[in-house]
């Protein structure tokens, strides 16, 4: 497993957890952006998002995910930066990647108080195109990981308990071949 431990924006710099670490809640992205940025990002989000988070439950980032991708539709050129460019961009029609998505997700989740994680997951280091970036946010109600992929919309899920990135993992490798079920979130603008 490799995860994303650096201050935003830069992406580069990689270190590698055991399996029992990265399903600790204090394992999550520092997004290291000063108390205006946020507070203003927040201010901003909330004006375009109505989506109340009390319980910082899978449910409720499913709901921001959700809100979040029926902004816009992706029909404009590609928009890299900061959350705040990316919030924009995407009002604006703009294409948003899956690393984008993930720093906008990922940052918009925490602004509203979760957890967050950014996760960068790859088969091979020397292919970049042979990747993907997604999210995990701690699940206050059930105490655990959840995978929130903005770029797809979806989550998944394992005899009716949502999965983290590491329960995912080892449920592709069980040999027992039990079913994981990829749950939706409703339908939205913003789809690939």
């Amino acid at each position: 497993w490799s995860m994303t431990t650096n201050r935003f924006p830069s992406y580069h710099l990689y270190h590698h957890v055991d399996s029992e670490s990265l399903k600790s809640s204090g394992m999550l992205t520092r997004f290291g952006f000063e108390e205006g940025y946020r507070a203003e990002f927040k201010d901003r989000l909330r004006e375009l998002v109505a989506v109340p988070v009390t319980r910082h439950s899978a449910e409720e980032a499913v709901a921001l995910r959700v809100a979040l991708l029926n902004l816009g539709r992706p029909t404009g050129p590609r928009v890299k930066g900061d959350p705040a460019r990316l919030l924009a961009a995407v009002r604006d029609n703009a294409t948003l990647l899956c690393n984008e998505l993930a720093q906008l997700y990922g940052y918009a989740a925490h602004v509203m108080g979760f957890r967050v994680r950014l996760m960068h997951l790859s088969r091979s280091i020397f292919d970049p195109w042979d990747s993907h970036a997604t999210v995990e946010v701690w699940d206050e109600t059930r105490n655990k990981w959840i995978v929130s992929d903005p770029t797809f919309n979806v989550s998944f899920v394992q005899d009716g308990d949502y999965l983290s990135m590491v329960e995912l993992y080892d449920a592709a490798h069980d040999p027992a071949g039990r079913r994981v079920d990829i749950l939706r979130g409703a339908e939205a603008t913003y789809a690939y």
